[in-house]
């Protein structure tokens, strides 16, 4: 896999836990020690974020070897470097020490529970977060599509339309293959263009590409090398629905290029997709907005970190 953003196993997903998509890890050194707060001082040009992960110690003389003294999580970033909560425990921490931060350049956070109607009492709590992460994760990969020309168009563009294509659409090394097979096969129209058998739910839930906007415009406007209309420069538009309506499986949930997952339970329409935006926005439509899901890296730019 290419890029394996959906091929990395998810934390356990409960609230605090975490996807990394990549890390990177820069040391820095400890200029002073306040109770169970240190400060750490960080190369120019790091860009840490709150709730990275540190560890804090020294090297052994003569081996070249790393002693871990303490753990700690930053908690807030300034100009010169991190203010750092230790974690507790007995070995000392003192200025001089070194700091190794772990900047997790692409993640997504799980903060707490999805908010909204219906959020108590779910039998299957970690099978809801899975299908939004899922969600975020392609959110990100149309990002990195369009960053990267994936589709190799030589435009800057967003791949709308269809999921299965993120994994199966062809490209200079082979298959893009930017999603697990899993995820592909979860698309049941797009998985079906590529003759690679029976679509098959993912999590108990289909993925599709939505095919409208809220004004009725197509979100695939520019075709590809056959002339089938595949991508568009700016907007993208995806759902997530049930195989089976009922129990955890009873929300359709929708998101877009701002990366906000919404959700509703539609009934019995909800075993189909969503084949166009809500027109008004999302709240218009009665749709609720899942809280809880921090994006803490950029999806696309000059800074973006899989360039």
């Amino acid at each position: 896999m290419r890029n394996g953003l959906l091929g990395l196993a998810l934390l356990t997903l409960v609230a605090g836990s975490a996807g990394v998509l990549s890390a990177e890890e820069l040391s820095g050194q400890v200029t002073r020690v306040e109770g169970s707060e240190a400060f750490v001082e960080l190369p120019s040009g790091a860009k840490p974020s709150a709730g990275d992960r540190v560890v804090i110690g020294w090297i052994l003389e003569g081996l070249d070897e790393f002693v871990e003294a303490r753990t700690g999580t930053v908690r807030e970033v300034r100009a010169e470097g991190v203010v750092v909560d230790l974690a507790p425990g007995d070995a000392p921490v003192k200025a001089g020490y070194i700091a190794k931060v772990t900047i997790e350049e692409g993640s997504i956070r799980v903060i707490e529970l999805p908010d909204g109607p219906g959020s108590e009492g779910l039998p299957d709590e970690e099978r809801e977060l899975s299908v939004i992460i899922t969600l975020v994760r392609l959110g990100l990969v149309e990002g990195d599509w369009k960053a990267e020309d994936m589709d190799g168009n030589g435009l800057p563009d967003y791949w709308t339309r269809d999921v299965a294509s993120l994994h199966y659409r062809a490209a200079e090394w082979g298959k893009v293959e930017a999603i697990e097979v899993e995820v592909a096969r979860a698309d049941k129209a797009g998985f079906a263009a590529y003759s690679q058998g029976e679509a098959v739910p993912h999590e108990g839930y289909w993925f599709s590409a939505i095919r409208m906007d809220a004004s009725g415009r197509p979100y695939a406007q520019v075709p590809d090398a056959a002339g089938v209309p595949s991508t568009h420069p700016s907007a993208w538009a995806l759902c997530a629905w049930p195989a089976k309506h009922g129990g955890s499986t009873r929300f359709t949930y929708i998101v877009d290029e701002k990366l906000v997952v919404y959700r509703k339970d539609r009934g019995a329409a909800g075993v189909d997709r969503v084949d166009a935006w809500p027109k008004g926005g999302p709240a218009a439509g009665g749709w609720t907005e899942c809280e809880g899901i921090m994006i803490t890296r950029p999806i696309e730019g000059e800074d973006h970190p899989r360039k």
